[in-house]
């Protein structure tokens, strides 16, 4: 009797048990944690992201990324203001959040003096899209900056996203083409004001494994009030590499580096450590910047919280959390 009422009470300790392990794996699945994996570890990355910073000592100017109000997209829109007005708007992020962008670029006065594209993906020239499409009358844009290879490479190297390409090309072919800047090359500079400048760090590179795309960016160093803001859009490490050895980077000052394709996969940590920046800027959605280094999707955020964290590297801005208004 008592034999069989221990065997019968020993098995309720496994019973909670395999119930326990069915719920965690239960809230796993639906709490998201399934793709994003473990929170990222900063005991070796101790990135502490900052949104506004008020005490830059940009002297009446702003830099602004903005994060994606409509979804949980990852996007790059920036938008810079000098402190005489002038208007520099990058990329402008994904189509939904268009709206966002517009109000931005309104509250800076409704001008934009020079557009700048670094390369033809949805969640970089979505917004730019939209605008065009439908909202090209609310604001004056001047200038549009942009160098795209032919048609015939975006087929080749990726098809699908040859579609917001065409999409892009056909509101541009109504565009005032005298506002338009097609061609673009290492050493070229934009002059808008004495207070803001730019300059273009590279042509488009046509390469042809599956980040080709992101690598045909243009890389601009922007120089507002004195600083720079380094933008390398989605450059990839191999690409990147290339450029660097063919000089690129000599002489480059980042005050404020964006960091390539949202903070992870993109240029490799030579790259970062001879930009040495004093400050990055992360335009990075929540879900990807916690990406931990056992997510399942292979999100290399971590990676770059660790190179970044091995430089000397004052403030880390990002959009996770917000706006980042830096002034």
């Amino acid at each position: 009797m008592v034999r069989n009422m221990r065997k019968k009470y020993m098995k309720i300790p496994t019973r909670l048990l395999a119930g326990a392990v069915v719920l965690t794996l239960f809230l796993c699945l639906f709490s998201g944690a399934a793709l994003a994996g473990p929170a990222a570890d900063y005991s070796k990355a101790a990135i502490q992201p900052l949104t506004v910073d008020e005490g830059a000592g940009l002297c009446g100017g702003m830099i602004c990324f903005l994060k994606n109000e409509a979804s949980n997209m990852q996007q790059l829109s920036g938008v810079v203001r000098s402190a005489d007005g002038k208007v520099v708007v990058i990329d402008g992020g994904a189509e939904d959040d268009a709206a966002h962008l517009l109000r931005v670029i309104k509250e800076c006065g409704g001008t934009v003096d020079a557009w700048l594209v670094t390369h033809a993906h949805n969640d970089h020239v979505g917004g730019l899209y939209m605008i065009l499409k439908d909202h090209r009358n609310d604001i004056d844009i001047r200038n549009i900056y942009y160098c795209f290879p032919e048609r015939e490479w975006y087929l080749q190297v990726d098809p699908f996203r040859t579609e917001m390409v065409d999409r892009l090309t056909e509101q541009l072919a109504s565009f005032p083409q005298e506002r338009q800047h097609k061609t673009l090359a290492a050493g070229d500079v934009i002059p808008v004001s004495e207070h803001l400048s730019i300059r273009v760090l590279n042509g488009p590179q046509k390469s042809y494994d599956n980040f080709a795309i992101n690598s045909s960016s243009i890389m601009y160093d922007i120089t507002i009030e004195g600083k720079h803001l380094v933008i390398l859009g989605d450059m990839g490490e191999a690409v990147g590499n290339d450029l660097m050895s063919r000089g690129v980077l000599d002489g480059i000052v980042c005050d404020y580096l964006q960091l390539a394709h949202h903070g992870q996969g993109g240029v490799g940590q030579a790259f970062y450590q001879r930009c040495a920046p004093v400050n990055c800027i992360w335009s990075t959605p929540h879900w990807l910047f916690e990406a931990g280094r056992d997510n399942r999707l292979g999100y290399q955020t971590w990676r770059t919280k660790e190179w970044i964290s091995g430089l000397d590297v004052k403030k880390n801005y990002c959009t996770a959390y917000g706006d980042v208004v830096i002034r």
